[in-house]
């Protein structure tokens, strides 16, 4: 708002002086544009916006005399309440227009309250020479100029006499979330004839900072200073300063809001004792935003689901497929991106957003297991063996030396461990070895039954009478699984024992496993988890005894469902081994 500083009540009757604007040029809806300075930015085509900013204003324009008894200061514009109407459009990416027309809503005057009334209309069509990137990065220079049109109320300090304008030049710097801008330039109103002022010409120097809190709201500080070049007989009122705090939101809808205050940093002819403001508008043709797919796979270009993502605006988790979607970002903006799950070395990336949809591949590679073996005998003696591991890859075999212990790094995965010892009976181990995982196997092996010197004669025994076995009802249990997991819970291991007795006790039966998921997923992953959990049971029921040949290990992936809801119950119930009779 021009407020203007007058010398002389006389003059003021006779002259006219433009006591409103709030904003040199309008704002286009951007959260880093400034409202009493100019930001020099990359626009582009039909980019542009509408809006409301309602302000009111305390003493917005004051007579100061100076005469043997001193200075008086006398309001002669006061509780000044006015609507701005603003709107901007931009024709490429280089030039804009913008316009302001102030709507006074209520005024208190030397003659009483004022009612409806306007005034000067500004239109600025600033001039990119410089352009910043296109997320607002790097640096800009602008030429910025603009004109009044004297359409305000004259008597009531709402307007100039005649036309007025200027220009400036505008100059800034982008960061990813903080943007710095600097004005200069000149401001030619019509001359009046108050003493000791003999024109109303002026400078433009102005600072702002805006800083983006989030994607969608920002916080500006900004000051300008508007020295007239020619002096005032009353010292200090022909260097007005003022400073403004605001803030503003924008929804992804294009609508958005500001609200701020500003406060004199000296007195002069744009400084009002205090100035409050709230608005409203929509923008147009602004950043649409980015999407973030994040990948994540192992070595073999598998998903890994349950990977922990962590980014610049905050944690996600991977979900069964291994993606993690990071939505609502600004284009333009650069994210550290970083993949990591326990047994695996992180992985991570900078990604720069362009409008849409983005991905990016995180690679997690596997951290070396191993087995901490100790072979004993059965009177806690450690045994020199050989071990030979067999699984996914071809091993040589491995001598444990004469302490019985030895630490052998493998691959995760399955293994089967094969131990021999002269003097001893061979064994036999299968173990399973998570990314990472140290651990600890302990194998007693047994004496090798000694070979008599002889061979005894053959006797003959009768052939003995054979008593059926008694056959017990087996009862099926169901073992469940934590979401994404193959590994057997302690319940799961309860089951499991009290089932192994009840094969024990009917050595004829042989069984059909088959493990089954929820429906997340796709269907290759779905399938390959439930052989995992199929072929975990079968290996359990084999350490306790269950031989291996009774069991067939199956996967029904997602096709045999137990309920088939979408609740968190449902999955829950569709996380299973079942088991039926060959």
């Amino acid at each position: 708002m021009n407020l203007l500083f007058l010398l002389s009540a006389a003059s003021a009757q006779e002259e006219t002086f433009d006591a409103h604007g709030l904003t040199i040029v309008p704002e286009d809806g951007d959260l880093r544009d400034g409202l009493i300075t100019w930001r020099a930015e990359n626009l582009s085509e039909k980019r542009g916006s509408i809006g409301l900013l309602v302000e009111y204003a305390d003493e917005s324009l004051i007579e100061v005399v100076e005469d043997i008894d001193g200075i008086t200061e006398t309001p002669l514009l006061d509780d000044l309440m006015v609507g701005h109407l603003r709107g901007t459009v931009a024709f490429g990416d280089r030039i804009g227009l913008g316009l302001v027309l102030p709507v006074v809503l209520a005024s208190e005057g030397l003659s009483g309250a004022g009612g409806f009334g306007v005034g000067d209309a500004r239109i600025a069509a600033p001039v990119g020479l410089i352009l910043p990137d296109k997320d607002g990065t790097g640096v800009g220079f602008s030429v910025v100029p603009y004109a009044d049109l004297p359409i305000g109320d004259e008597e009531r300090f709402l307007g100039d006499a005649g036309p007025s304008g200027g220009g400036m030049l505008a100059a800034g710097v982008g960061l990813s979330r903080l943007q710095l801008n600097s004005n200069v330039g000149l401001d030619f109103s019509p001359a009046t004839t108050v003493d000791s002022w003999t024109g109303g010409a002026g400078l433009i120097a102005g600072l702002g900072a805006s800083a983006l809190i989030t994607d969608g709201f920002a916080v500006g500080l900004e000051g300008q200073a508007r020295p007239l070049l020619s002096a005032s007989s009353v010292s200090g009122t022909h260097v007005p300063a003022e400073a403004v705090l605001s803030g503003r939101g924008r929804m992804e809808s294009g609508l958005g809001w500001n609200l701020g205050a500003a406060v004199p940093l000296s007195q002069g002819a744009t400084a009002a004792q205090l100035r409050v403001f709230a608005g409203a508008g929509m923008s147009f043709g602004v950043d649409p935003g980015a999407t973030l797919n994040i990948q994540v796979v192992d070595g073999d270009g598998q998903p890994i689901p349950g990977a922990t993502v962590q980014t610049d605006k905050g944690t996600l988790t991977t979900d069964a497929t291994g993606s993690a979607l990071l939505g609502d970002n600004r284009t333009g903006a650069e994210l550290n991106v970083q993949a990591s799950l326990s047994g695996y070395e992180p992985d991570t990336a900078m990604v720069t957003l362009i409008t849409g949809e983005n991905t990016t591949l995180l690679t997690l590679s596997a951290m070396p297991s191993a087995i901490n073996l100790l072979v004993r005998a059965q009177d806690g003696t450690p045994v020199d063996a050989v071990v030979t591991p067999q699984g996914g890859e071809a091993m040589e075999p491995i001598s444990v030396g004469e302490d019985g212990a030895e630490l052998i790094a493998l691959p995760h995965g399955d293994w089967t461990l094969s131990i021999s010892a002269d003097g001893y009976e061979p064994s036999s181990r299968e173990i399973s070895l998570a990314p990472g995982e140290e651990s600890p196997l302990e194998v007693v092996v047994r004496p090798a039954a000694a070979v008599a010197a002889a061979e005894p004669e053959p006797v003959v025994e009768p052939e003995p009478v054979v008593e059926p076995e008694p056959v017990v009802e087996l009862s099926l249990p169901t073992v469940y699984f934590s979401y994404n997991s193959s590994t057997l819970t302690s319940k799961a291991r309860g089951q499991l024992r009290t089932f192994a007795g009840q094969l024990k006790s009917n050595p004829s039966v042989r069984l059909n496993i088959y493990g089954h998921t929820d429906v997340r997923g796709d269907n290759g992953f779905n399938n390959t988890l439930g052989q995992l959990r199929a072929e975990a049971v079968a290996r359990y029921l084999s350490e306790l005894g269950i031989s291996a040949s009774r069991l067939q290990a199956l996967s029904s992936g997602e096709t045999r469902v137990a309920n088939s809801g979408l609740t968190e119950s449902a999955h829950a119930q569709n996380r299973r081994v079942t088991f039926s009779s060959k």
